[in-house]
């Protein structure tokens, strides 16, 4: 999401999408990837604009005709940003499902190299191995099935 220009309320949602995206981990190393790679997804960052330009067009039409119409003139509007939603827990599960391929595949390079110890890598990758059974569609969306 750094450098790219969307809509303040799209950086909020991203940021707390990426708060709650670690929870459905236990390890730091899947933790704080997942973390920053829900941060930097361009697919959410556009979904989430997305659904801020949506509400800013339901906010102006409220605020210019409120007071002509007896009804709410926004309501199909909120059925536009209602529909986004699955299409974002999607995505933020299909980032999850590449972090946990990226610690399963890429995991034992990083203990060579001296970025992390094996056996929190090898924790690591018993969590993520676990998690892509668990969410063996968003392990199929995302491409990673292979890494089980």
């Amino acid at each position: 999401m750094r450098g790219k220009r969307i809509h303040s309320r799209a950086r909020r949602r991203v940021r707390n999408h990426a708060s709650r995206a670690v929870d459905r981990f236990e390890h730091r190393i899947l933790a704080d990837g997942v973390y920053d790679d829900v941060l930097e997804d361009t697919q959410l960052a556009h979904l989430e604009d997305a659904v801020a330009k949506i509400e800013d067009a339901r906010d102006r039409r409220r605020e210019e005709l409120a007071d002509e119409l007896d009804a709410d003139p926004s309501s199909g509007i909120a059925d536009a940003v209602e529909q986004l939603q699955k299409p974002i827990a999607d995505r933020i599960n299909e980032v999850c499902a590449e972090r946990c391929r990226a610690v399963i595949v890429d995991g034992d390079e990083w203990v060579a190299e001296g970025w992390e110890d094996a056996d929190d890598v090898a924790a690591a990758k018993e969590e993520a191995r676990r998690w892509l059974q668990d969410n063996i569609d968003a392990a199929e969306r995302a491409g990673v099935l292979e890494a089980l």
